[in-house]
């Protein structure tokens, strides 16, 4: 019975260590994926643009452990703003301004050219001359000038006027990377592995 119980332990072992080595395989595989399908090109009902990179540069997977109830792995996102953009599908987050009254969504005068706000409105040494001013639609849209950011003419301020922010008292983002179409991209390779190896 001795050797039996000792054969049963290392098998158990044996097979754990090896559904480890598949998940933390697979893991490795979707953060991959996730970056390669769903962090690049334009934004879209299922992909966000690749901006900073910082959400891409944080996506890493999660080495598989053991617990009570079975094993946990898969992929983490190092980023605060990782959340509002990957989750169940159709989730909605509600943004509002936590110390202000308006949110300062930048419009395009005040991104560069990978998309990346140059800056906040109140910071006066990238935007000159602002002021606020109502669109036809009702929008309140902050207007101003950029200024030189080296040279000897840093500081001054350049072209014409242009908006610059709109100011928005919230504003709602859907989830763009569904959590059900990760885990039913990676689900079968899973499975597949993990029956190679009760065929050995």
């Amino acid at each position: 019975m001795e050797k039996v119980s000792k054969k049963i332990d290392s098998t158990i072992e044996n097979y754990t260590q090896k559904i480890k080595e598949i998940l933390n395989f697979n893991s490795i595989l979707l953060s991959s994926h996730i970056r390669s399908q769903y962090l690049v090109g334009g934004t879209s009902d299922t992909k966000l643009r690749k901006r900073t990179g910082k959400l891409s540069a944080s996506t890493h997977p999660i080495k598989a452990s053991k617990t009570t109830e079975g094993f946990i792995a898969g992929v983490k996102f190092g980023t605060v703003y990782a959340g509002v953009h990957i989750g169940r599908k159709g989730t909605i987050t509600t943004i509002q301004p936590k110390n202000k009254k308006y949110l300062a969504i930048p419009l395009s005068g005040a991104l560069t050219k990978s998309g990346v706000s140059r800056g906040g409105p109140e910071q006066e040494d990238i935007f000159g001359e602002t002021f606020i001013k109502k669109s036809k639609k009702g929008n309140l849209i902050i207007f101003g000038k950029m200024k030189y950011q080296k040279g000897s003419k840093m500081g001054e301020t350049h072209g014409n006027i242009i908006p610059l922010f709109v100011l928005k008292k919230q504003v709602k983002i859907k989830t763009r990377v569904a959590v059900e179409d990760l885990i039913r991209w990676i689900k079968p390779k899973i499975i597949n592995d993990i029956i190679k190896i009760k065929a050995v």
